[in-house]
């Protein structure tokens, strides 16, 4: 399990990238474009930071098509967004 400081620091993270207007901008790009899932599906935390999405080094980033899933973990703990 995490430490607090490493679940904080994840949660500091994950707040960024969410909060970042680029991170909707991405999701939006990924819902209508197919060549953009195939980048993603590829390398999404690549994808996602060159879409300029503050992504840290220390996190990895999974994407997976169907009902459309973004995985992000970092720190020793993850969150799975799913829509």
């Amino acid at each position: 399990m995490a430490q607090d400081k490493d679940l904080k620091k994840f949660q500091q993270a994950a707040n960024r990238i969410q909060n970042h207007p680029k991170w909707e901008e991405a999701l939006e790009e990924l819902d209508t474009t197919p060549t953009a899932r195939s980048e993603a599906k590829g390398n999404a935390k690549g994808y996602f930071k060159g879409k300029g999405v503050p992504v840290p080094d220390e996190m990895e980033v999974t994407f997976r098509e169907g009902s459309t899933i973004i995985q992000l973990c970092g720190w020793g703990v993850c969150i799975t967004i799913q829509w």
